[in-house]
């Protein structure tokens, strides 16, 4: 396979060949040479932080969740214990994590951003927006602007380090059941408002808390039955008339079967929808 311009040992030849040269080379030459010497660099960095990176997260471990939210009755990993758990294991890697605030582009928003750094000399940044933290779950304000924005950048912080470095965090596998991610998290929100079930009839039938705290192996179920309830929402008239006439197909043999005393297979049909346990 024909190497690229950009190997470094192409471009170690051909330096080298410039300095045994009696011409001197010209300015676009040495241009030329810087840039692809820059892009080699650039290259080299690049592919020693992946190979770093992935070294580094072979080592993280889930954080447990210690400290209890009182407004949401749920429990959360702690910036701290997170930083304790993390810190040693990234920078022995050769990483560095920079935390600072950017003007952010939504209104009444706030952006917590964060550099990860890698000793190679390769850096990649990210970022989240985030409303300040000022108010309760139930809409009071409960802090000062000023607490409220510490308390925003400590939670962007929380959620960019578990982010960029994939830490999961949550009960340990060997005790409590291991919790949905924020990606489920964010879809049975979603099905919840679409159907406008009843929240509190949700976390009672599964039994917990909050939702973060549906245990994964429920998100399979609970995504199910909410759609199964979006389906059921839909009128009679909406359905195809083919469908109609194999269902009223269906119970007018049932009634035979029932008169004859003889069993009568069905056609095929909408798989039945239990009964709404969440309401709307």
């Amino acid at each position: 396979m024909e190497k690229e311009q950009t190997d470094p040992d192409l471009l170690t030849i051909l330096i080298h060949k410039l300095h045994k040269s009696d011409d001197l080379p010209s300015l676009e030459t040495i241009a030329f040479l810087d840039a692809m010497t820059e892009k080699s660099n650039a290259r080299k960095a690049e592919i020693l932080y992946y190979a770093a990176m992935a070294a580094c997260q072979g080592e993280l471990t889930r954080v447990a969740n210690s400290v209890e939210n009182k407004q949401t009755s749920s429990e959360y990993a702690p910036l701290e214990a997170i930083i304790e758990a993390a810190a040693p294991i990234y920078t022995k890697h050769g990483f560095s994590l920079s935390f600072y605030e950017e003007a952010s582009p939504i209104v009444d928003m706030i952006r917590v951003a964060v550099d990860i750094q890698h000793a190679g000399g390769h850096c990649r940044a990210r970022y989240i927006d985030l409303p300040p933290d000022v108010a309760g779950i139930a809409g009071k304000v409960n802090k000062t602007n000023i607490h409220g924005k510490c308390s925003t950048f400590t939670y962007g912080r929380r959620y960019l380090m578990c982010l960029v470095l994939n830490i999961p965090t949550g009960d340990d596998k060997d005790g409590n059941q291991e919790r949905i991610q924020p990606p489920q998290e964010a879809e049975i929100r979603d099905l919840l408002r679409r159907t406008q079930a009843s929240v509190p009839d949700f976390l009672k039938y599964f039994n917990i808390k909050d939702v973060p705290d549906l245990p994964a192996v429920a998100f399979p179920q609970a995504r199910h039955m909410l759609t199964l309830k979006i389906k059921k929402e839909i009128k009679e008239s909406d359905l195809k008339p083919e469908t109609l006439a194999i269902q009223q197909m269906d119970e007018a043999k049932q009634v035979v079967s029932e008169m004859m005393g003889e069993p009568v297979q069905s056609a095929p049909a909408f798989p039945e929808i239990p009964e709404d346990p969440f309401g709307s």
